[in-house]
């Protein structure tokens, strides 16, 4: 998640970042590519950049295997935090959601203020269909299996038919 710190130290857009990722992986059930595992494949793909732009991302991004990438930055000025972020679909390389947040206060209160900020931004998971699950249709097969066998079964038993003289 390439966050771009502007009017901050970048030890505070890293702290953010750090609380933004495990927000976001308590948000969407652990499915969340590892803050270590970004920043290799951004300094892969943007060797020469001190802080990566979108497109560098996008480029980690499918290097990790994610579907989504969320970018944006952080800023301050004095007590008044900026967070922007987006939330894009790298397949299609469009932007799903995106927000903008003022905070006021220091730097903790800031990351004890991040979980609704991604709740927003981050749909929680819906659960699946029960007719989409493979048991469903395990089960299903089993019992139409089971009524065809024992159809047939009754249906072909020798010397219950009617013969014709």
């Amino acid at each position: 998640m390439p966050l771009r710190a502007a009017g901050v130290p970048h030890s505070a857009a890293k702290r953010v970042r750090a609380a933004l990722s495990r927000e976001i992986k308590n948000a969407t059930s652990g499915d969340v590519v590892a803050p270590a595992k970004v920043d290799d494949a951004l300094s892969r793909a943007c060797p020469r950049q001190l802080t990566p732009d979108e497109t560098c991302g996008f480029t980690a991004a499918r290097s990790a295997a994610a579907t989504h990438l969320i970018a944006g930055a952080f800023g301050a000025i004095g007590k008044t935090h900026v967070l922007q972020l987006r939330m894009t679909d790298v397949a299609r390389g469009a932007v799903v959601r995106s927000l903008d947040e003022t905070l006021y206060g220091d730097l903790a209160h800031v990351e004890r203020s991040l979980a609704p900020i991604v709740q927003r931004l981050v749909p929680a998971p819906q659960p699946r269909p029960w007719y989409t699950r493979w048991w469903v249709w395990t089960i299903a097969g089993a019992v139409v299996t089971g009524v065809v066998a024992i159809s047939l079964a009754v249906a072909l038993q020798p010397g219950d038919g009617v013969q014709l003289p």
